[in-house]
């Protein structure tokens, strides 16, 4: 009886697993964000998401312009983003829709307040579940949200205005 439900479950789990050419466009799709946010290019960060695009941060559920204008704020301080990574740790997919479990850095360098003093690193770091959709164009995030979420600067944790580090 365990035997026959093992093969039954090991039977259908690889059914829901990305196809390898799906994973490959996924990781395109990620790459391209994290390029995205890299070059704070707003433009390709909406082309990237489905025109009903929601982000889930903590409390807070976005649109895709109001997810824009949180970006925009939280890059406002004329720091550069050094780098963005992705870690896919699950993917299913069934149809034209994926989804998928991941983790994700990214660090920036951020100057003084006030512009006196030394800049700052801030590392952002935490799990996302997203929903892609397939479209013409290729992979589009429908739904991202945020699971965990930490922040740091110069290395020590701190709070984010609004409810603090996740």
């Amino acid at each position: 009886m365990r035997i026959a439900a093992l093969a039954l479950l090991l039977g259908v789990i690889p059914a829901f697993q990305a196809p390898p050419n799906d994973q490959k466009a996924i990781r395109s799709t990620y790459d391209k964000l994290c390029a995205a946010i890299v070059h704070q290019d707003f433009a390709a960060i909406r082309a990237l998401e489905t025109p009903d695009f929601t982000a889930q941060e903590g409390a807070r559920k976005l649109n895709g312009k109001q997810e824009e204008a949180s970006l925009r704020q939280q890059f406002s301080t004329k720091g550069k983003v050094r780098f963005m990574r992705v870690l896919m740790r699950g993917i299913s997919v069934r149809g034209n829709t994926a989804q998928v479990h991941a983790d994700f850095w990214y660090q920036a360098v951020v100057p003084a307040q006030g512009g006196a003093g030394q800049s700052h690193r801030m590392d952002r770091s935490g799990s996302l579940d997203n929903t892609l959709i397939k479209a013409a164009g290729g992979w589009k995030f429908k739904t991202m949200a945020e699971t965990t979420l930490t922040v740091t600067q110069d290395g020590k944790r701190i709070s984010l205005p609004g409810g603090g580090a996740r």
